[in-house]
């Protein structure tokens, strides 16, 4: 296991280990691991691999599940912040994800309009096959923040069992707030 010293050259390999929102979570740390002067390989799920290949700092990608090259030390991708010495005060930006223009072009057809109000896109599951998918949140276990937030909203969930619900839940925030009503 690396412990966040200088690389010399070595090769590391950065594993995943929990969903995509933690990888994307993560990946800000990319480019700090690089910055300690290494050979760096993500492991990453196809469905990501396209988003994070303009992430600096990447030298390549190694699909996950596959077997492992040869690497010198490893590290968990949600391990990373801690291994870095991460304080609250030096937590890194969000790193800049690679939207292909035919997803652009997609997302712009679900969620038409370039009215000025905010985008928000929800997704309400994960990977099915993670072990802990049902403990993800709800947007009414949001609160507050779900009725605070003037905005137009999408489901970007694939799991139609929960669709009245989210409705539901979208119809409340547009009657309390006037926010507009979920694309459908």
């Amino acid at each position: 296991m690396w412990d966040g010293g200088p690389l010399n050259g070595k090769t590391i390999l950065l594993t995943t280990e929990q969903g995509f929102g933690d990888v994307l979570l993560t990946a800000r740390y990319v480019p700090m691991v690089k910055a300690r002067g290494g050979r760096v390989l993500m492991e990453c799920h196809p469905e990501l691999q396209r988003l994070l290949s303009g992430l600096e700092g990447i030298d390549g990608f190694v699909r996950a599940g596959t077997a492992y090259p040869a690497y010198d030390v490893h590290c968990p991708l949600m391990s990373l912040p801690h291994r870095l010495g991460t304080t609250i005060e030096t937590v890194p930006p969000p790193t800049r994800l690679t939207v292909p223009a035919e997803a652009r072009e997609k997302a712009a057809r679900l969620v038409p309009g370039n009215d000025g109000t905010v985008k928000v896109g929800i997704i309400w599951s994960g990977r099915v096959t993670f072990k802990d998918n049902a403990r993800r949140a709800t947007l009414a276990e949001l609160g507050h923040a779900r009725d605070a937030l003037a905005a137009t909203r999408a489901s970007l969930e694939l799991q139609l069992a929960r669709l009245a619900d989210v409705r539901a839940d979208f119809e409340h925030a547009r009657v309390t707030h006037g926010a507009p009503p979920p694309a459908r």
